[in-house]
């Protein structure tokens, strides 16, 4: 394959329930890429880079989330805070890559973090499905889609077995906590495959309605096999991509990112 061009810069979306795969599957994705002769990036939000008042926003975000006291704030400020973040990236990390020809993969973005947060509210607070489906609403209002044309947008699921993702967590020493079904703080494998299958099955709706490709991954398959589905994939859309007919750039707002959605 060519190296990539102007016109064959992509935004892959890997999402998936926590311990389905996805980071082993993104490093060797990102190997694989790169062989091919695709320039390849990934996004970064611990360490964030690109235009200095975007990197800044999304380290904020990430101290808000990381600073130990995540439990005792609301819910609406976590997602209006993670939807500010997710923002920033795409100005200053993912926009300005792609158009230049570079596939820059995220692993997770903010359709897993947005019910990631939902079913954590729920379970906190006790609330019923009626009040989550409603909050999952409003939580989606918050995230604007990126500018990019959708020809270089891709996002792909990958679905992992329960009885897998648990495996891994046990394996991997149960770091992650999760919440029980009583909304206490938990790193029992059980709570941790009930936790993640309720992200797990509402990913699977919102590809179903998006009409996302899925990608399977089980303790059967190796990463290389996983990574090749994906890089099949990509090769897909860039194929697409190059016969796509190019449109006038958009034109860009340039409202603040603290202005109300």
């Amino acid at each position: 394959m060519s190296g990539a061009t102007a016109t064959t810069g992509l935004f892959l979306v890997i999402e998936g329930a926590d311990g389905s795969g996805k980071s082993a599957a993104v490093r060797h994705l990102a190997r694989v890429l790169d062989g091919q002769g695709h320039t390849v990036a990934t996004t970064d939000r611990a360490h964030p880079y690109g235009r200095r008042e975007y990197a800044d926003l999304v380290r904020a975000v990430g101290e808000l989330f990381h600073s130990g006291h995540t439990l005792a704030t609301s819910f609406d400020l976590l997602s209006l805070a993670a939807a500010t973040q997710y923002t920033a990236i795409l100005h200053g990390q993912v926009e300005p890559q792609v158009t230049q020809g570079t596939v820059v993969i995220a692993e997770s973005w903010w359709d897993k973090t947005w019910i990631r947060l939902g079913i954590e509210a729920q379970l906190c607070h006790r609330h019923d499905q009626p009040w989550l489906d409603s909050f999952w609403s409003w939580q989606q209002s918050l995230m604007p889609p990126p500018t990019l044309p959708p020809h270089q947008y891709l996002t792909v699921l990958i679905d992992t077995p329960e009885a897998d993702r648990v495996h891994w967590y046990g394996a991997g020493g149960r770091h992650e906590p999760v919440y029980d079904a009583h909304g206490a703080v938990s790193h029992d494998p059980a709570d941790y495959g009930a936790f993640t299958s309720r992200i797990a099955d509402q990913l699977a709706l919102v590809a179903r309605e998006r009409d996302w490709p899925v990608v399977t991954n089980n303790r059967h398959r190796t990463v290389p096999e996983v990574a090749g589905d994906l890089a099949a994939l990509v090769d897909m859309r860039v194929a697409r991509t190059r016969t796509a007919p190019q449109p006038h750039a958009p034109r860009r707002h340039d409202a603040r990112l603290t202005e109300s959605p």
